[in-house]
Order: C-alpha cells, then sequence, then structure tokens
C-alpha cells in the first residue's frame, strides 16, 4: 500500500507547495493519513468546511462514513484502492478523533463538540437554538419577562462564548429576563440585569456561532466541492455561493437585503411604502418583499429580495432617513423572522388531526391540507 503513495509529493494537513517527506512504509503510510483527517476536523478547518459541517449534522451522533473520507482528492493520492479500512488502521491511534465500533465512521472527540450549558448536555447547534427559543416565548409570557433559575444558568453558561462577554456582564450579572432592543422593540432577546442596576441586550446566535458552526444549507453535492489535492491548507472548504446573492447563511440570514427608515413622515402606510420603492425599482431587477411599520414610531423596514434592488432603494427620497441594516441590528432582524416563521410553522402542525375530520378527505386530513399544516 505504501508503494502505491510513494509518489505523493504534497505534505498531508500542510499549506500548498510544502513538500511532504517520501512514503516509504506502511507507517509513514499511516502517519500521513492521520495527519491529513485530523485536518480535516481540526478547529481550523473544520469550521470553514460546509460539506463536512453538512455530514456530521446528518446525525446527533455526528459520524462520518471512512468512505466518505476516502473519497476526497488528497486521500485518494494516499490511498488509491479508496479502502476504508486503511484510514480505520491509521486512525486508531489518534486523540481527537474517535472511530465507531464496526471502524467504519469517524467523528471528533466528543469533548469537541458536546457543550454544558446550565448543566445540561447539548450535541448540536439545533438543541440550543431550540431550548433558547423555548426560553425567550416562555418567559415573554411571565411576569416581567423573568427567566427561570434553570433558564438563567443556561443564559449566563451560554453568555460566555459571546466574543466581548467581558464587557457584556459588566459589574456582575444580578439576574437574566427576556425584554428587547430599543432599535427593536417587537422583537424578544435576553436580557442581563447588572448588579449595578444597568441592562444590556446581547444576540444568543452569535454565542452559539462560537460553539457551533453554521450548518451548510443546502449541502453542497459531490460533484461541486471538488476538493482540490494542491489547495491551501490541505483541501478548501466548499466555495459559498455569488455575493449578488447576498451572504447566506444556514438560518436564512442574508446580508444586505434589509433597508431601515428612520423619522418617517407620518401617514405613511406599508402600501405607500411599497408603492413607493416599486417605483424606484421599476424597470429593472428585483422587488420589495416585506414592509414592516412599527406601530406608534417614526420607524420603517423594508425587506428586498436582491441586494442591488436594497441598494437602489436606499437612493429613494421623501421618506426620512434611509440606510442599510447592518451588524447586529441586522442579525436581530433576521433572528425576528426567524422566530416567526417558526411559531408559524409551530401553529399549523396538528390542524390536521384524527381520520377524515375537517373539511380534508382521506386519512389523517384536516383542514391543514394534508399532514400536519404547512411545512
Amino acid at each position: 500500500m505504501a508503494a502505491e503513495a510513494a509518489a505523493v509529493t504534497f505534505a498531508p494537513g500542510e499549506k500548498a507547495g510544502t513538500v511532504g517527506n517520501e512514503i516509504k512504509s506502511d507507517a509513514d503510510l499511516d502517519a500521513a493519513i492521520l495527519k491529513q483527517v485530523e485536518y480535516y476536523f481540526s478547529d481550523s478547518n473544520f469550521s470553514k468546511d460546509k460539506f463536512l459541517i453538512s455530514e456530521t449534522a446528518k446525525t446527533p451522533e455526528q459520524w462520518v462514513k471512512l468512505a466518505t473520507i476516502a473519497s476526497f482528492n488528497r486521500m485518494k493520492a494516499l490511498n488509491p484502492s479508496l479502502d476504508p479500512s486503511v484510514l480505520s488502521r491509521a486512525l486508531k491511534p489518534s486523540t481527537v478523533l474517535e472511530l465507531s465500533e464496526d471502524g467504519t465512521s469517524v467523528r471528533r472527540e466528543v469533548s469537541r463538540w458536546q457543550k454544558t450549558l446550565g448543566g445540561k448536555l447539548y450535541g448540536s447547534r439545533q438543541e440550543i437554538v431550540a431550548y433558547a427559543r423555548s426560553l425567550i416565548s416562555e418567559s415573554s409570557a411571565g411576569e416581567a419577562g423573568s427567566v427561570s433559575a434553570e433558564g438563567q444558568a443556561f443564559v449566563t453558561d451560554l453568555l460566555a462564548y459571546h466574543a466581548n462577554p467581558a464587557e457584556k456582564v459588566g459589574s456582575g450579572v444580578a439576574s437574566v429576563k427576556v425584554g428587547s432592543n430599543p432599535k427593536f422593540p417587537d422583537t424578544k432577546c435576553f436580557v442581563i440585569v447588572r448588579t449595578d442596576g444597568t441592562e444590556v441586550d446581547f444576540s444568543y446566535l452569535k454565542c452559539i456561532d462560537n460553539i457551533y458552526p453554521k450548518d451548510a444549507a443546502p449541502a453542497p453535492r459531490r460533484s461541486d466541492r471538488k476538493r482540490k489535492a494542491d489547495g491551501a491548507e490541505g483541501e478548501p472548504p466548499a466555495k459559498r455561493g455569488s455575493a449578488e446573492d447576498g451572504d447566506a447563511s444556514a438560518d436564512g440570514f442574508v446580508k444586505g437585503l434589509i433597508c431601515v427608515i428612520k423619522e418617517l413622515p407620518e401617514g405613511q402606510t406599508v402600501q405607500s411604502l411599497k408603492a413607493k420603492f416599486a417605483e424606484a425599482l421599476e424597470g429593472g431587477e428585483g422587488k420589495v418583499k416585506y414592509v414592516e411599520v412599527v406601530p406608534d414610531m417614526p420607524l420603517a423596514y423594508v425587506r428586498f429580495d436582491s441586494v442591488e434592488a436594497c441598494t437602489k432603494g436606499l437612493a429613494v427620497e421623501g421618506l426620512g432617513s434611509i440606510s442599510l441594516l447592518e451588524g447586529e441590528d441586522e442579525e436581530q432582524y433576521w433572528e425576528k423572522i426567524s422566530d416567526k416563521q417558526a411559531a408559524a410553522e409551530s401553529k399549523g402542525k396538528g390542524k390536521g388531526k384524527g381520520k377524515g375530520k375537517g373539511k380534508g378527505k382521506g386519512r389523517g386530513r384536516g383542514r391543514g391540507g394534508g399532514r400536519g399544516g404547512r411545512r
């Protein structure tokens, strides 16, 4: 087997152009495979590798088939036979990777991706997001947005993963509640009440981003990822989509699509704003997707279907001060959209109850239009 890989010139796990040592024995081959696969799952590569992120997200245990790893170009150079057992043998000594009992799959060592927050163990981004959203929903209905003791422990542990936790904590955390950012009065978020009486909100999604990278959605097809044997830093992660379509995340967050209007003149409505922006976009590509006028405030948000359309919208005159929604304000607004969509989907589930009940015909169909309403 070592003879088949003897012609390899790259250095496993190193930058392009780095020449590796000649592979003369099976021990050399095992060492090269181990270094390359550990690189794939390393902190420096994994967080940027859409394909591997999507593969690990397929199961709660985050196993990836060795046959899949064997198909990567650098692995094919090291293991031309594509025999997964060759990888299994090479990976056994690893302290940062785990092999499945049957030796056919690999994953990062569990302490690298399982996190304890508020005394509870979480194994995925989806689990943390779901619990955070349930806390916000439950606490919003409570008195003064109060959060349970269990929930407060969860939030304070989550805050430790913020980019600037010390800045948010300030004089110290007295308690946690659910409130809103003054710029988004109808969007609920976690608020830290400090020991000196001051309050500050923060984005829980940004904290989760630092624990788990956002899953790639949709996962790139194998033919699209084209891992190159001479790519920088081993093999490059899948390329992002066109910048013209905006920078999209797995949660549907697309940068550069929302304008915020401040000092909105009295009398403006959703319909009048739509008409005004539609006029500005007439003759070109793009359209207004959604307009929100904040009640009792001279404030509105306009969401477009493309970055180009949003850029044209910034030039509209006579509507107050128009600017691009950016940074944490933009992320919180998308967070609000995501929460509304989740609430709508939750409400849609369960409408089709029983056999043949309601207006729908056939088994299990009700008003939801089939199986559990809108999805």
